[in-house]
């Protein structure tokens, strides 16, 4: 820290303070900052990302990600995506590597199909919610509730410091 200019993440993982970086430069409409990193979760943040090529991994960009982003099913087994679209598969999917379990028989073809043609955050929440509530039944909210907090990068603290949470789409609607 004597050394070079950077920040300590308290109460965060370093990559929820870059996301949060990122997306506040992105809300003022500045794409001057890019995420140089080799985790793909990362990629669910709108703005510039750059991840080097690591043994079997290709590079991936330098690429701009919307907010809705989009995703691609390669070799018709692995889904590779960015934005909202990457974040909602992993909802659907769960990821192995992190222990989130996501929907069960879920994989990444169900999930392509589910996602690839949705273009708006209300198409993507609306499709994931009707396959959480058909597995769940009453209590699908809180089972998705609890995913999304397990998977969703941060991109705002509140006044206090605290990471803001995912809100769903819905609850966000009756907030107004």
């Amino acid at each position: 820290m004597g050394k070079y200019e950077c920040r300590m993440a308290i109460g965060l993982e370093a990559d929820d303070l870059m996301s949060i970086d990122q997306w506040a430069r992105v809300k003022e409409g500045k794409l001057d900052t890019i995420i140089c990193s080799r985790d793909k979760d990362l990629r669910i943040t709108p703005g510039m990302h750059f991840g080097w090529p690591c043994g079997k991994q290709p590079q991936f960009g330098p690429r701009r990600v919307t907010e809705v982003g989009d995703l691609e099913l390669k070799g018709g087994k692995k889904l590779v995506g960015t934005g909202l679209k990457f974040f909602y598969s992993q909802v659907l999917m769960g990821d192995g590597v992190d222990n989130i379990p996501g929907l069960p028989r879920m994989g990444p073809v169900k999930a392509y199909k589910a996602l690839s043609e949705c273009e708006t955050e209300e198409d993507l929440y609306r499709t994931t919610a009707s396959l959480y509530e058909g597995h769940y039944g009453p209590d699908w909210k809180a089972h998705m509730q609890e995913q999304c907090d397990l998977l969703w990068m941060v991109r705002e603290l509140d006044e206090e410091g605290n990471p803001v949470r995912y809100v769903l789409w819905e609850d966000r609607l009756n907030e107004l």
